[in-house]
């Protein structure tokens, strides 16, 4: 027959510490992959903000440029400089 342990108060105080030490590892664990997904995240995010920003500084040029045509367009039609 096989003999048994008596379970002390300071035991099963080392269990739950033991318990409590192992979750948080596992969390910890967990919570740097889920920094380093979200690293990812804002990297792709800042490459899609700088495509979409360097697109409308384009536009806004395309605009300028079209808007300085009209521009000397009408100067050249009414025979005097527009501001």
């Amino acid at each position: 027959m096989a003999k048994t342990k008596k379970m002390t108060i300071e035991d099963l105080a080392i269990m739950t510490k033991n318990g409590f030490d192992e979750t948080a590892k596992n969390m910890n664990e967990r919570f740097t992959r889920v920094d380093e997904r979200l690293d990812g995240i804002d990297k792709r995010l800042d490459i899609i903000e700088n495509i979409n920003i360097a697109g409308q500084y384009r536009r806004i040029e395309i605009l300028e440029d079209k808007m300085n045509l009209v521009k000397t367009t009408l100067e050249k039609m009414i025979g005097k400089e527009l501001r």
